[in-house]
């Protein structure tokens, strides 16, 4: 059995080290996210990249405002039956976004890329080669 320690320890080891660790631009103020409570339509995609990439979004850009929606989809009123699932993102204090990305139908995996695309984000490379190889680095590493 896995202790519970080191299951916590690998997650925050994949939201510091993981495949959504990127540095917006400081310029971007503010990340809005909004789907559908329920996957039909399309919407499971934001979903999990609420889920699995936003936490590490959140931690390498901390001053980043995220805002998500989750909206409860009704059939009987018809001006709710087709949300939009968007990724919005604001610079400074303006009103609109400056992008506005409908990721409806979109893998979680192709948000993030996108994202990464229209911002110009810079993705965050740990190397741990020295902690796991210590020829590597040439420096002798403590084994505790």
């Amino acid at each position: 059995m896995v202790n519970r320690a080191v299951v916590q320890a690998r997650r925050l080891d994949v939201i510091r080290k993981g495949p959504a660790s990127v540095s917006l631009p400081a310029e971007f103020t503010q990340l809005r996210l909004s789907f559908a409570q329920r996957n039909a339509g399309g919407h499971m995609g934001a979903r999990k990249f609420a889920q699995q990439s936003l936490p590490s979004i959140k931690f390498h850009n901390p001053s980043l405002q995220m805002d998500v929606s989750r909206v409860p989809r009704s059939t009987e009123d018809p001006q709710n039956a087709n949300i939009a699932a968007s990724l919005q993102l604001f610079k400074g204090s303006e009103p609109q976004p400056v992008i506005d990305l409908d990721v409806r139908g979109l893998h979680s995996d192709d948000i993030l890329a996108k994202l990464i695309e229209l911002t110009g984000a810079e993705r965050i490379i740990f190397d741990d080669a020295a902690r796991t190889n210590p020829a590597a680095s040439g420096t002798p590493v403590p084994l505790s």
